[in-house]
């Protein structure tokens, strides 16, 4: 495993592919560790929500 194994918890190793669409501010498709929060998707990674959407 490697490098792979380097990301994640102890119970859950690796990386997960996310798709960020919709009423995110920025849209994407990501590659992060397993353990990240829905709250670092939407606000770290996809900038928050568009203002109008608010």
């Amino acid at each position: 495993m490697g490098k792979f194994a380097s990301y994640g918890t102890d119970r859950s190793k690796g990386t997960k592919v996310f798709c960020i669409t919709g009423s995110a501010a920025r849209t994407a498709v990501v590659e992060v560790p397993i353990d990240i929060t829905v709250k670092d998707l939407i606000f770290k990674l996809a900038g928050g929500v568009r203002e109008e959407k608010i």
